[in-house]
C-alpha cells in the first residue's frame, strides 16, 4: 500500500528543497505583506536604540516582555547603520526582515540535519 521512502534518492532531494523553498517564500510573502506584526514591538526596540539600554518594565506596554528579541534587532539595526528615527518603517521593517533571516537560518539547519543523518 506505501512504499517506502528512499531518502538518498534525487527525487527525495528535490522535493525537500521544494518545500525548502516555498517555506522561505512564504515567509518573505508575510513579511512583504504584514506591516504590522510588530506593531507594539517596535517602541520597545526604538527605546533601546535610541537610549542604549534596556527601559524598564512600566516605560511602555509591550516593555515588561523578555527583552532578548528587542534586545538583539536593537543591536543589529544599530550595527547595520540604521536609526530609529523612522520607527514605523526602519524598525518595523528590520525587525521582520531579522526574523526571517533567522527562520531561514533555523530551516537550513534543519535541512542540513536531515540530510547528514541520512
Amino acid at each position: 500500500m506505501f512504499k517506502a521512502i528512499n531518502f538518498g534518492s534525487t527525487r527525495y532531494k528535490v522535493l525537500m528543497l521544494a518545500i525548502l523553498l516555498v517555506s522561505l517564500a512564504l515567509r518573505l510573502g508575510l513579511v512583504a505583506y504584514n506591516r504590522e506584526a510588530n506593531d507594539a514591538h517596535y517602541i520597545v526596540i526604538t527605546q533601546i536604540m535610541q537610549n542604549g539600554k534596556l527601559p524598564e518594565k512600566d516605560d511602555c506596554w509591550e516593555c515588561f516582555q523578555p527583552k532578548f528579541f528587542h534586545y538583539t534587532t536593537a543591536k543589529v539595526l544599530l550595527h547595520l547603520g540604521l536609526s530609529a528615527e523612522n520607527p514605523n518603517k526602519v524598525v518595523d521593517l528590520g525587525s521582520e526582515l531579522i526574523n526571517f533571516a533567522v527562520g531561514a537560518l533555523t530551516l537550513l539547519i534543519i535541512a542540513f540535519i536531515i540530510t547528514v543523518r541520512r
